[in-house]
């Protein structure tokens, strides 16, 4: 069978427009196209500049943040167990609060009671300027036999507390408890990870 495309004869003046619009418009998109390729290879991006800058507005944001609280912004961060790659990431947050001027605590491990309840610790809170320019990051290690309502109980315990502003618990947690019944203790409006159902969506 002969193709449509064999004598078709001349295309007519409208088509013939047509395709020459389109033959512009291709030619445009592909001169754009190169031009945004060249000038993307052409741009070096320095990560540790960006890094330090970033760094340094999230500072001024921080000591802006803390003037207007009258205490340093408080982030809570509860681990469960002892999972080597938990406690690194655990690690780089404080560090990453540390490099923004960050007044970084570690809490004592959650113990639990008798009753079958968690201990939450007092922790000391720095007096000075210092305190007033950081991030506070309050950890909150509870052991790998933590009951599920033991962790529910902490996590809302540390919603309560006016001088935590965010909470976030390090996943994975131990294959006896459910992720997504934790989730749900959490303060909405200080869910960092943005994992209570009302922040998913």
């Amino acid at each position: 069978m002969p193709s449509p495309w064999h004598n078709a004869g001349p295309p007519r003046p409208a088509a013939a427009a047509q395709h020459q619009m389109m033959s512009v418009t291709l030619t445009h998109r592909a001169c754009c196209a190169t031009s945004a390729s060249a000038a993307t290879a052409a741009v070096v991006l320095a990560g540790t500049g960006v890094a330090a800058q970033l760094i340094a507005e999230l500072g001024g944001e921080v000591q802006r943040l803390s003037a207007a609280l009258g205490r340093p912004p408080g982030l809570a961060v509860v681990v469960v167990g002892q999972r080597a790659d938990s406690l690194l990431y655990v690690t780089r947050k404080q560090e990453a609060c540390q490099r923004v001027s960050a007044a970084s605590l570690r809490a004592p491990p959650l113990a639990p009671r008798p009753g079958g309840t968690s201990q939450t610790h007092a922790v000391h809170v720095p007096r000075g300027p210092r305190a007033q320019a950081g991030v506070r990051v309050l950890v909150h290690q509870l052991p790998e036999h933590v009951s599920q309502h033991e962790l529910e109980q902490a996590v809302r315990h540390l919603c309560l507390d006016a001088a935590v502003d965010g909470l976030l618990v390090q996943l994975p947690l131990p294959r006896h408890l459910c992720e997504e019944a934790v989730m749900e203790h959490i303060d909405p409006a200080k869910d960092v990870d943005g994992f209570h159902p009302l922040n998913m969506g």
